[in-house]
């Protein structure tokens, strides 16, 4: 996965140079526009993810019809979708490093009802806030051990780290390139070295990693304080038979990568759509 950058320097009273390379370097053949506008919206969101969709639109001279239809088809997903993981990755901030109650998180992050925000952290994150608040100091599991990938996969691909760089990775199937909800199936692979996803339900999906050069802390899995991340190109389709591949490019995680919402600390190593 070849990383895309685009810049927007500025002189002295501007913003700082902007590079947008994970949503970018996932869309072979994104034109320079494309990856600009890309750039502006992730930008905007990272600075402020409780902004009206009008706003937004506004602060960047188009409609909120033509941002969400352009923004879609060049990221693969909506504004909308990418403001939410930025405010459940502050959830988790808040949750952790914090004592505040979870009322004042759920307002904290622009939620009115406790109830609201519980139930949709729930989904994303994979667990209640209390849940994940209590899992942050449980003792590590003594060895991290990556899937020997016995019998049929209904993904596999080879799975490729800069020069020197040795660790695991959690890779996982889901519907778009947000990594949040617990992924459909899952497993934990070697860096570099090859990852074996067993079958799920038949659909067309992202193949997502999330990779640790060292044994990351219980922390640090809860949060999902990712060394490296790395896409597919394309989608892949999982059928009733067969075997689809897909390589993927561990990388530092950038500007323009969307949060790792879900909590992989809170996954099973061997199968994280089960753990």
């Amino acid at each position: 996965m070849a990383a895309v950058g685009v810049r927007a320097d500025g002189g002295a009273g501007k913003a700082p140079a902007v590079t947008a390379w994970g949503l970018a370097a996932d869309r072979p053949g994104l034109d320079a526009d494309d990856a600009a506008f890309l750039a502006e919206v992730v930008a905007a969101l990272e600075r402020d993810p409780f902004v009206p969709a009008h706003r937004l639109a506004r602060g960047l001279y188009v409609s909120p019809s033509h941002l969400a239809h352009r923004f879609r088809a060049v990221a693969g997903f909506s504004p909308g979708a990418l403001a939410v993981a930025l405010r459940m990755r502050e959830a988790k901030r808040l949750l952790a490093g914090t004592g505040l109650p979870v009322l004042q998180v759920a307002l904290d992050v622009g939620y009115d009802s406790l109830g609201t925000f519980t139930t949709r952290f729930s989904q994303l994150v994979g667990a209640s806030p209390g849940r994940f608040r209590a899992r942050l100091d449980v003792p590590m599991p003594p060895v991290l051990t990556p899937d020997p990938g016995a019998g049929e996969a209904a993904v596999t691909g080879r799975i490729s780290a800069p020069p020197g760089a040795v660790g695991v990775a959690f890779v996982g199937l889901f519907p778009s390139y947000v990594p949040a909800g617990r992924p459909l199936c899952g497993a934990v692979a070697p860096v570099p070295g090859i990852y074996r996803l067993p079958r799920c339900a038949p659909g067309w999906y992202r193949v997502l990693a999330a990779g640790f050069l060292a044994p990351p802390s219980r922390r640090d899995l809860v949060l999902s304080r990712a060394d490296m991340v790395g896409a597919g190109r394309q989608p892949v389709r999982v059928g009733f038979v067969g075997e689809a591949t897909c390589d993927l490019e561990m990388r530092p995680p950038t500007l323009g990568d969307p949060p790792v919402v879900v909590s992989l600390g809170l996954l099973g190593p061997a199968d994280p759509a089960r753990g």
